[in-house]
């Protein structure tokens, strides 16, 4: 798990982004494919929405750990103002969810039993609750990017389609707990994109497509269950 003094400089940069909109600077440990070496830092590569949407993640579970409602809100702001767009599986497709973000929500009311019901937490966390996402949630170039955040049991996959545009850039990631081992694989019709051969706690696979459909697979190999976030543009 992320440390205290690492903590404490994540919570510095997800301050600096709230406070000031500007996006936090930190650091992950990332997978990628051969395919997508090439494209992970240019082309291809996590958009700032998905960059603060793994740091609340990441902040979410740090505050999880030790017991810090203020923590846990910011965490809960950072993801409402990420830019990302909470997301249902449905029918094996990622498509967008309407309305309030079930995430911040769940995220809210744990900060109010971390506090122990302290008044002040109650009510900004109350704000939470009724406040939908904010940022760039649609554009001529479409929606943006999804998010879910969904419990994996040991063994268990997550199997769902893509469709991306031939000649576009294309990055899905996958984020867990410290207990997770995530194994990350993308298919192209005969094509591997990513093999899933690594396993990590945070998978990336970014590439420009080249054919319209897509099958991504996560699975969860580590020895628990584990709270995965997957994110794709």
């Amino acid at each position: 798990m992320v440390g205290t003094f690492a903590l404490t400089i994540r919570i510095a940069a997800a301050a600096a982004f709230l406070g000031a909109c500007t996006a936090p600077t930190h650091e992950t440990s990332t997978y990628s494919s051969e395919a997508a070496d090439r494209h992970v830092g240019g082309e291809g590569a996590p958009t700032e929405a998905q960059d603060r949407a793994e740091l609340a993640f990441r902040l979410a579970a740090q505050a999880r750990e030790d017991g810090d409602a203020d923590a846990m809100l910011t965490a809960a702001r950072l993801m409402l103002r990420s830019g990302t767009r909470p997301a249902r599986l449905e029918a094996g497709v990622l498509t967008a969810e309407p309305g309030r973000d079930a995430v911040v929500a769940a995220w809210a009311r744990e900060a109010i039993l971390l506090a122990d019901a302290d008044r002040g937490v109650t009510e900004r966390a109350e704000a939470l609750m009724q406040a939908r996402p904010r940022g760039i949630l649609e554009s001529g170039l479409g929606a943006g990017p999804l998010r879910l955040v969904q419990r994996l049991d040991l063994g268990e996959a997550l199997t769902l389609s893509l469709v991306a545009e031939p000649g576009t850039d294309s990055s899905v990631a996958a984020i867990g707990d410290g207990d997770a081992r995530l194994a990350l694989a993308v298919r192209a019709g005969r094509q591997t994109i990513c093999t899933g051969e690594r396993r990590t706690t945070h998978a990336m696979c970014a590439w420009r497509a080249r054919q319209t459909d897509h099958v991504v697979r996560l699975t969860n190999e580590g020895p628990l269950a584990s709270e995965v976030m997957l994110l794709s543009n």
